[in-house]
Parts: structure tokens; C-alpha cells; sequence
């Protein structure tokens, strides 16, 4: 029986300000190469999509959250359709926008986006891994490790290899808004924590390394249990 492996996108690494296809067209190749083995649950995040429509929506005028969070759900879900058409056949035909719905997945690759304002596509991802019975779950981000602060403004940063729930909860606080700069949202925490969990951050720009990761071999990246 192949082995199930969810790997959830920050919208930066597939679409930082348009669909990067570079890199879309090698992640398509690693994922059929290790079809043969394993079959995988693709959450994405808005990405550029969504942060140019926030911003001038902003700029316009005064927006509430869940107005906000809609265009990022939306954005989440044109960028899960293009994943579905770069797999074809090999994919579940539709998205899913409610992790929480009976799915009937025989493919080898199920896309999910988002699904309503206050709820992440962190936590759909980690509800969908605990349904449908995810041997891995990972967090492709734009670094390396989950850092003790933020490297972009503190060069004295320090990677993380090892993280506790207790500890990630100190760090992300217990409240969600939308386009939270953070490893894992509060809501999505929470859960992972409540069902025993574990979960990679690794750097999804670096293929190798992600392959690594998805077959069990030593990585760079941060563990969260």
C-alpha cells in the first residue's frame, strides 16, 4: 500500500508573484517519479495572488478580516486548480475547499485550498492529514528551519531543529489573523498538538531536500512533536 504524504505550500514558494514554472514544472516531475510509492495531499497557500488584492483593497478602502480572508481562500483555490491541471489523470479532479467533507480519493495527488474565513490553510491541512491518515506532514516554507526569531530582521537568528507543540505555541500566540507571518498558525497548532502529531518545515524551494524528507532520509529542515 503506498504510503500518504501531505506536503501544505506557503503561497510564495509555487506563486510568489505569478506562478513560478520553473519550479511548478520540477515539483510536477518529483511527484510523478515517487507516484510509484507514494500518494500525496497538496494544500496551497494565496501566495502573490493574494497579497497583491489585499494590499489594494487596503489602499482603497477600510476592509474588515473576513473580507480579506475571502479573496485569500480564493486565491488559494485558482492556484490548487492549477495544480490540478498540470497532474491531469493522476489527480483528483476537483479541489477540495472542506477538509472535513467524505472523500472518495483512489488518485495518486488530492489538491485542497482554502475553505472559509477564520480558518487557515495550515488547519484545513492538518485536519486532512489526520482524516486521511498522512504517514508525513510538510510545511514547505521559504526557509530553511523555523528560526527563534525572525531572520530577516535579527542576524543573530538561531535554526531550530527540534520543536516542541508547547514551544511553537509560545512562539504563534493563540489568535488568528489573516496572512499571519508565522511557521504554523494557532488554530492549526492546537489541533496537531491535540492529535499527537508530527510535523516537518523545510525549505520547499529545495527539491532535493524535500525528497528527502518525503522518503524518511536525513533533511534540513525543523521537526515539530
Amino acid at each position: 500500500m503506498k504510503k500518504v504524504i501531505l506536503i501544505k505550500f506557503g503561497g510564495s514558494i509555487m506563486v510568489p508573484e505569478w506562478p513560478d514554472e520553473e519550479y511548478i514544472k520540477k515539483f510536477r516531475d518529483l511527484l510523478n517519479r515517487l507516484s510509484n510509492s507514494y500518494r500525496f495531499i497538496l494544500v496551497t497557500g494565496g501566495g502573490g495572488v493574494n497579497e497583491r488584492y489585499n494590499r489594494i483593497a487596503k489602499k482603497i478602502n477600510k476592509v474588515a478580516n473576513d473580507k480579506l480572508d475571502w479573496m485569500g481562500i480564493y486565491a488559494t483555490r485558482l492556484n490548487a486548480q492549477l495544480l490540478i491541471s498540470i497532474f491531469s489523470d493522476k489527480c483528483y479532479p476537483r479541489v477540495i475547499t472542506d477538509p472535513t467533507e467524505e472523500i472518495d480519493w483512489k488518485e495518486d495527488i488530492l489538491v485542497g485550498a482554502g475553505w472559509k474565513p477564520g480558518w487557515s490553510t495550515d488547519y484545513d491541512s492538518m485536519i486532512l492529514a489526520h482524516r486521511l491518515g498522512a504517514e508525513r506532514v510538510i510545511v514547505a516554507t521559504n526557509t530553511d528551519y523555523i528560526f527563534d526569531k525572525d531572520p530577516n530582521k535579527h542576524k543573530d537568528a538561531k535554526p531550530l531543529k527540534h520543536l516542541s507543540w508547547k514551544e511553537l505555541k509560545n512562539m504563534v500566540g493563540d489568535k488568528w489573523v489573516p496572512r499571519m507571518h508565522i511557521p504554523l498558525d494557532p488554530s492549526a497548532t492546537q489541533y496537531a498538538e491535540e492529535k499527537g502529531m508530527s510535523v516537518i518545515s523545510l525549505n520547499g524551494r529545495k527539491l532535493d531536500n524535500l525528497q528527502l524528507a518525503i522518503k524518511g532520509g536525513e533533511f534540513e529542515g525543523t521537526v515539530i512533536s
